[in-house]
């Protein structure tokens, strides 16, 4: 065993370890922001229910990793590649998201543009079959 190869199993005994305690707590905000989407969820709030949902999973995944991953003890350059990660998978929901919107209402100003000599057509239809 080299020197490098004793100090990193040093640091890595040495490392504080990590209290049940902060466990439980932990455990105990994730059953209570599950709770929280859950009632959010009921309450129908349109986009905001999304919106919502989105940032309570958010805040559950970053204490997942810091505590139950243990990523607050790893190496900067494995929280930048994992912040990469986070931030190309962000901008991949961004985009689609984006692109579900535009569609929608592309499709919303095709379909009013097409229905509504269609309906102006019915409603003359059936003001002349009441007539």
């Amino acid at each position: 065993m080299d020197h490098t190869e004793t100090a990193r199993h040093d640091a890595a005994v040495t490392a504080s370890p990590v209290r049940y305690g902060s466990y439980f707590v932990v455990w105990i905000a994730l059953v209570m922001l599950t709770g929280l989407t859950v009632t959010v969820a009921g309450l129908h709030l349109a986009a905001l229910s999304v919106l919502t949902a989105v940032a309570v999973a958010s805040v559950k995944a970053f204490l997942v990793l810091n505590h139950f991953m243990h990523m607050k003890h790893e190496s900067w350059f494995f929280r930048l590649m994992l912040g990469v990660a986070i931030l190309t998978l962000a901008v991949t929901v961004l985009l689609t998201f984006t692109d579900i919107w535009y569609r929608a209402r592309t499709f919303r100003q095709a379909q009013d543009t097409l229905l509504l000599p269609l309906r102006a057509l019915r409603r003359s239809r059936t003001s002349r079959s009441l007539s």
